[in-house]
């Protein structure tokens, strides 16, 4: 599926929903492709319930970064345009954590690794869906496949 930004460079959300899942982990892999680079970030990964609880991001520097409680950290990987990237998040919903691995789908070289992940918001009780948003730009978009999720 590709993620375009609007015309006016809106971006767009789509998210798939699964069974509600409120103990144990849930495993979300999604590859992603940046196609067209834009002034404004991407959500590769959200993963939500009640609240979100997981969030990889493309921010609009170029490099990838996820979310930690209330902190935002960037990790020093730039996203080249063209290029096929594995995505995993596992959410850890007894603990209220995730972990996060990024690999280069072509040779499947682990790139980025974050264990222990805190939830964006711990008040949540379950998870439910997991959406991507396209970059915020005009033209701006975003290539993504092979979504699952796993009990």
């Amino acid at each position: 599926a590709r993620a375009v930004s609007g015309p006016s460079g809106a971006d767009l959300q789509a998210c798939r929903f699964f069974a509600p899942v409120r103990s144990g982990d849930v495993s979300v892999e999604v590859d992603v492709r940046l196609d067209v680079a834009a002034a404004g970030g991407a959500v590769l990964t959200s993963v939500r319930g009640d609240q979100e609880v997981a969030n990889i991001r493309l921010g609009s520097n170029g490099r990838f970064g996820y979310a930690s409680g209330v902190e935002r950290p960037a990790t020093e990987l730039r996203a080249a345009n063209g290029a096929w990237y594995r995505s995993t998040v596992v959410v850890h919903l007894d603990r209220k954590t995730y972990d996060w691995q990024l690999r280069d789908r072509s040779t499947g070289l682990v790139l980025q690794t974050v264990a222990g992940a805190a939830w964006v918001d711990a008040t949540s009780t379950m998870v439910e869906r997991v959406c991507v948003k396209s970059p915020e730009g005009p033209g701006a978009s975003l290539l993504f496949d092979n979504l699952k999720v796993r009990r």
